[in-house]
C-alpha cells in the first residue's frame, strides 16, 4: 500500500509538470492559445493532489529537503501565474504570466534529482512558525519572480511593452519585499528561539540580507531618484539571479542548517 501512494505521488508530480510545460508551449501556439490556462489549472490540481499524498506520507507541509521544496515552490509559482493572469490580465502581457509559469516545471525537474524520501520533522521543527516562515518565502519567492518576468517581458517587446507594466512591475516589488521581509522576521524569532541568537551569517542568511538590500535599493531608486522605465526593469533583473540563489543554495551547498537533504544510510 505505501508503495502504491508513493507511486501515486510521483505519478501526480509528473503530470503536473508536463501540464505545466504544455500550458507554457501552448500559450505561443495560435490554436491553442486559450487552452493555457485549463493546463495549468489542471496542473495545479495535479500538483495539489501529489502534495497532499506527501502531507499524508510524511506527517508535515512540504517544507523538508529540495524535492519537498520543489512542490512547494512549484505550486505558489503556478498559483502565482493563475491569479496574476485573473487579476492583471488586462495591465501586462499573458508572456509575462507564462514565462512566470514556465518556472513551475523547471523547479519540479530540478526537485526530482535529489533525495525523495519523506523524513518526520524533528522536535524543534515541528513549529507553526517554521510553516509561517517557509510560506512567506514562497509567496515572496512568487511575487519576485513575477516582476523578474514581467521587465523581461517589458525589456524584450520591440515595442517597449505597456506601460502598465511598471506599475504592476513595482506593486509586485512591494508585496515580495513586504513577505520577505516577513519572512525574515519570523526566522529571526525561531533562531532567537533555538540559539538565542536573532541572526546567523551563515550563506543562506547572508545572501538573503544582500537580496533584501538589493530589492529595498530598488524601492528606494523607484520612489526617491523616480527610476521608471528601462532603468527600473534592468534593475529588477539584475536582482533574479541573487533571488535564486538565495532560495536555493542550501539544496547543493550543506554548509549551513538551512540544508535538509540528507543522505539515506541503509543498514547492513
Amino acid at each position: 500500500m505505501s508503495e502504491l501512494v508513493a507511486g501515486s505521488q510521483i505519478v501526480a508530480y509528473w503530470i503536473a509538470a508536463g501540464l505545466f510545460a504544455a500550458a507554457v508551449a501552448s500559450g505561443w501556439h495560435r490554436v491553442f492559445a486559450g487552452r493555457w490556462r485549463l493546463l495549468a489549472a489542471t496542473g495545479l490540481g495535479a500538483l495539489t493532489l501529489a502534495i497532499a499524498v506527501r502531507w499524508v506520507v510524511s506527517g508535515h507541509p512540504p517544507l523538508f529537503g529540495t524535492f519537498e521544496n520543489a512542490l512547494a515552490s512549484a505550486w505558489f509559482i503556478a498559483a502565482c501565474a493563475l491569479i496574476a493572469d485573473r487579476r492583471l490580465g488586462d495591465r501586462i502581457r499573458p508572456g509575462a504570466i507564462r514565462l512566470l509559469l514556465a518556472w513551475a516545471p523547471l523547479t519540479l525537474v530540478y526537485g526530482a534529482f535529489f533525495n525523495r524520501e519523506p523524513f518526520p520533522l524533528t522536535i524543534s521543527e515541528r513549529n507553526l512558525l517554521v510553516d509561517v516562515h517557509a510560506a512567506f518565502a514562497w509567496v515572496a519567492y512568487a511575487a519576485l519572480l513575477l516582476v523578474s518576468m514581467v521587465s523581461a517581458q517589458r525589456l524584450l517587446s520591440r515595442d517597449g511593452g505597456d506601460s502598465h507594466a511598471d506599475d504592476v512591475a513595482f506593486r509586485g516589488l512591494g508585496l515580495g519585499f513586504a513577505f520577505l521581509t516577513l519572512m525574515m522576521a519570523v526566522g529571526a524569532i525561531y533562531s532567537f528561539m533555538l540559539f538565542a541568537d536573532w541572526y546567523r551569517w551563515e550563506v543562506v542568511e547572508t545572501l538573503t540580507a544582500a537580496t533584501w538590500l538589493a530589492y529595498g535599493s530598488v524601492i528606494h531608486a523607484r520612489l526617491l531618484f523616480d527610476w521608471k522605465g528601462r532603468a527600473f526593469h534592468i534593475a529588477a533583473l539584475c536582482v533574479l539571479p541573487l533571488l535564486v540563489a538565495t532560495f536555493w543554495v542550501w539544496s547543493i551547498y550543506a554548509g549551513t542548517y538551512h540544508h535538509f537533504d540528507i543522505t539515506v544510510l541503509k543498514a547492513q
